[in-house]
């Protein structure tokens, strides 16, 4: 699927967004990602896989596992929208980190300028 490396960026390790679990991993021929619809109120542990807790609704839609696989939604829905939504969030935090990550080295190496300039001023 178009994207997928992109989704993949976002998602880093299995996390529950309301009743969507999003499942990315990987294997010897890139990434993959599997998003789950959850029974309602239900908090995932150990038990995606039980009958009747979720319903995967984007996964494998074509091609060979492990090697020519094609991944897109197996299911339409209102989740499309909310995973949609989820991922402008997660874009959104991913920015402010790196915003925030960037100012604090520019931070650190300002210091470090104004501490090497006040050593050596004396000379």
């Amino acid at each position: 699927m178009e994207g997928l490396h992109d989704y993949c960026k976002l998602f880093t390790r299995p996390h529950q967004f309301g009743r969507l679990y999003i499942l990315p991993g990987s294997h010897a021929r890139g990434q993959t990602l599997h998003i789950f619809v959850i029974k309602k109120s239900h908090i995932v542990t150990d038990d995606l896989w039980s009958e009747g807790v979720s319903v995967e609704v984007f996964g494998v839609v074509s091609g060979q596992l492990g090697r020519t696989e094609k991944y897109g939604w197996l299911k339409q829905g209102p989740w499309v929208r909310d995973f949609e939504d989820i991922c402008v969030e997660r874009r959104r935090i991913l920015k402010e980190k790196s915003i925030a990550s960037k100012n604090r080295i520019l931070f650190t190496k300002a210091k470090e300028a104004r501490r090497i300039a006040d050593f050596l001023k004396d000379y």
